[in-house]
This record gives C-alpha cells, structure tokens and sequence, in this order.
C-alpha cells in the first residue's frame, strides 16, 4: 500500500509559537500533534507513494498509527496534489498574511477607516498576488486572510482561492455578505476557505442598514450568514459598539446568539470616515467591559495577541506592504508588490529587524490578560506607539472609563 497526505490536509510547526497542528481544510477540522508526528508526517510527504513496508522499516511499531490517520483521512493510498502541505516556521515568524484586494466595496459604512466605496480605483493584479503567493510558499507562511473593501468584488477571485489551496493556505475572508451567491458559497466550499468574519451592528435593521449606509444590508448580510451556517465554514460576527446601537446593545447580543455565531465587541475608532462622527471611544469600551460582566449577557472577553511586528505584514491594495490596517504611513511601509524588486523575505526581516519588540511597555499587573493592546489605538490616543492601550485598560480593568475622563 502507497502512502499519501490527503491534498486537503496541511501541517504546520511553528517553532516561534510552539504549536505544531493538522488542519483538516475540508472539513475544518484542527488537532494537535507532537514533534515525533509531524517528523513522521514530513517523512511520508518527503517521500511521495512511500509503502507501508518502508516506512516501518525506518519507523517500527506504527501500524495501528497509519491506520489510524488513514481512517481519519489525513493519509490517503491514492495519488494526491502536492499542495506544500507540509510547513515548518523556524528562522523568522512568517504565519500570515493579510492582504486588501480591493479598495472597492458596496456598502458605505460610518466608521469606515479606509474610505472604501465602490467609486475606488485600486486593486492588486492577480499576478502580482500570484508572485506573493510563491515568495510565501517559500517562507512557509501559512494563513492567507482576504479583505477589502469587499474581497467578494475582486473579478479574480476563484483563480486566486484555487492558487491559496494549491499553495496549501489557510485562507479567512472579511466580507460585509451582501453580494455573496450561491455560487461563491461553493467556491468557498470547493477551495476550503476556513473562516468568513462578518459584521452585524443592530439587531434593528433600519439601525444597522443607516450604520452601513445601504438599504437593505442587513437582510442581506443575516441571510447569508444562515447559508454559511449549513455549512462547516467556521464564521464570526464583529460588532460595533456606539451612538448607532448602545441603547439596544443587549437586544442585539441576544439576536446575534440566536443566530448561533460568535461576536466580539469592539469601539469605533476615529480614523477614516469615523473622523466624521460624535462618538466617544472610551465610553463604549466601558459598555463593552460592563457587558463582558454581566452574568445575564454572558459574553467571553477575549483579547488576543494580533502579533503585529512580527507574525504579519499587512499588504495594501496599492501594493503597500505595511505593518497593519491602521498603521499603513511611510515610517511603517516596508516595499510594494508591484515593484520588480520586491521581495518578501526583506520586507519581513525589515519590520522585525524595525519593529520586532513592538509592544505596550508600560508596566500594570492586567497585561497577561490584555498582551499589551493594540499598538495603532496607542500610537493614535497616547500619540506613543509603545503607551497603553486605553481601550484595553478599560475592558480588564486596570481603569475605568471615570477615571480617564
């Protein structure tokens, strides 16, 4: 019997995080394994059609195990794709990459920070994306997240989700649903697209629909997600937290468990079109930490690590590659994709190299709960790149929304 990784099974040993998986893309499935394992695992893609015979010859006493992944459908006996299944991250943290395909989109929302509407111009060339992809496949960068504007725009988009499972991505989408179709439900399905994150900030439709400024959005947008649901596409829900929805935030958090989908909770920040806008930040973070406290609502508090400076770079629809969606100015821009010189690995060792420690250096006993905030919100209310994160001062704790003001 001739062995092979199923072509829908990548395997990942991130020696920064110390996190070695298998992740079932078809079926998005994760499950952790050990150093022994992933060598095994390596061995048998290294060795393609590889027979049971020879394997045991270098690894005895493993029948019960290959029969095993063989059930589990993470060894296959028939010929499979290469689809560089196998990734081992070792000399820098190279994870993800977030890129904006477009600076086009169909809705007009309030807060928006790029200004994003359908009368934009930018959008990255599939081959550029497909020189990207390559110089990635190489790094062993492992996670591709999509967004825009609206990434369901993107004329390309087939052609480049068929590149991302063949470079054996994980692949998240950030999509507002309103122009979804049947048809890409089964794109995303047939090219294993692990996550879609969505928004709902109302669970009044006339609110939300004046919030993202279309008519009709949010019958579009709920619709869709109860599609998706019949589906294993793992789905997420952000919501906005203001002038727009505070009055009946605990509706709309009851709505949104009723539609069964996780949310997370976060303030509108003033940047972009959110300059426009009466709001006050701080406040709604405090009506954030409040509902994260009451037993009644029973909302988790998480707050992780997005690990900017060193697990991503950020790449912009005009090519910019940069350290985040918020921090995108010329002290933070590292090349461009368009330019025939650009290369991945410096625009990588550039920012860790620059920015490699970026972090809250301010001293508080909350920070394993906040890992330091976010480094954008500090640059922009505490004008200091490596200051607190007022917003997540707030929602641990460490002070309340009284107190700053």
């Amino acid at each position: 019997m001739s062995l092979y990784i199923n072509q829908d099974v990548i395997i990942i040993n991130n020696k920064f995080e110390k996190t070695i998986f298998i992740y079932d893309r078809r079926n998005r499935v994760k499950s952790i394994i050990n150093d022994d394992m992933f060598e095994i695992l390596s061995f048998i893609y290294n060795n393609e059609g590889l027979s049971k015979e020879n394997l045991f010859k270098k690894y005895s006493g493993l029948d019960d195990i290959i029969s095993q992944l063989l059930e589990l459908g993470i060894l296959k006996n028939t010929k499979q794709k290469r689809c560089n299944n196998i990734k081992e991250v070792t000399n820098l943290d190279t994870a993800r990459l977030f890129v904006e395909l477009t600076d086009k989109c169909n809705l007009r929302c309030r807060h928006c920070y790029g200004d994003f509407k359908l009368e934009n111009s930018h959008t990255l060339s599939i081959d550029k994306i497909d020189n990207l992809i390559n110089q990635a496949i190489k790094l062993n960068v492992y996670q591709f997240d999509l967004t825009g504007g609206e990434p369901l725009l993107y004329k390309d988009l087939e052609v480049l989700l068929e590149k991302l499972y063949n470079a054996g991505m994980l692949v998240t989408i950030f999509t507002n649903l309103t122009i979804q179709s049947d048809k890409i439900i089964k794109l995303f399905d047939k090219y294993c697209v692990k996550k879609i994150i969505t928004s709902i900030d109302s669970n009044i439709s006339k609110n939300h629909d004046e919030f993202r400024g279309v008519v009709g959005s949010f019958d579009k947008t709920v619709n869709n997600i109860k599609k998706l649901k019949k589906t294993s596409i793992e789905l997420s829900i952000n919501t906005m937290v203001g002038t727009h929805n505070e009055k009946n935030i605990d509706d709309t958090i009851l709505f949104l468990k009723e539609l069964d989908v996780p949310c997370v909770l976060d303030a509108i920040i003033p940047n972009g079109r959110a300059n426009k806008l009466s709001e006050d930040t701080l406040k709604s973070v405090q009506i954030i930490h409040d509902l994260y406290n009451r037993k009644d609502i029973n909302v988790e508090l998480k707050i992780t690590d997005c690990g900017v400076g060193k697990r991503f770079l950020y790449i912009k629809s005009n090519g910019n590659v940069v350290l985040c969606p918020s921090l995108t100015s010329k002290e933070f821009k590292f090349g461009n994709i368009n330019n025939k010189t650009f290369n991945l690995l410096k625009c990588w060792k550039d920012m860790t190299n620059k920015y490699g420690d970026l972090e809250c250096k301010k001293k508080c006993s909350k920070k394993d709960i906040c890992n330091g905030g976010c480094r954008a919100r500090a640059l922009l209310f505490k004008n200091d790149l490596y200051g607190k994160d007022l917003n997540s001062c707030i929602l641990c704790g460490e002070c309340s929304f009284n107190e700053i003001k």
